[in-house]
């Protein structure tokens, strides 16, 4: 588990609030969650790359999982380990339908609104 023990009361709920699992389901997108992963180690000033993978790690399930148990050995990096699971999991103009993109990308706008507001409400 990544180590939040110095963080603020602030930093912490921000952290729990906005940090979420990745599985392969046609509602999520891969590159949304990397980005919003990466999002929450910036505004709770997380450079150590090794612990974003780690937690990263951490919150796969179902095929996701699988996948990065067959893989990780070749994954020793965020930056290797977001390439591959963008090549893996993008789904790109797969999607199953056009409605649950939108759907989910309404969500991923609005995950983000929240992200920034709580970002000024940790700052000041």
């Amino acid at each position: 588990m990544m180590d939040f023990s110095k963080l603020s009361i602030g930093q912490r709920r921000f952290v729990e609030d906005h940090l979420y699992g990745y599985t392969d389901t046609r509602y999520q997108c891969v590159r949304a969650w990397s980005t919003d992963t990466e999002k929450v180690a910036e505004v709770i000033h997380l450079v150590d790359d090794s612990v974003l993978l780690q937690h990263a790690i951490q919150n796969l399930f179902d095929e996701s999982k699988r996948w990065h148990i067959q893989s990780q050995s070749q994954l020793n990096t965020w930056s290797d380990f977001k390439r591959e699971m963008i090549l893996r999991f993008d789904k790109g103009s797969n999607m199953h339908d056009i409605n649950d993109f939108s759907q989910s990308k309404t969500m991923m706008k609005e995950r983000r609104r929240n992200i920034v507001k709580l970002e000024l409400d940790i700052c000041f």
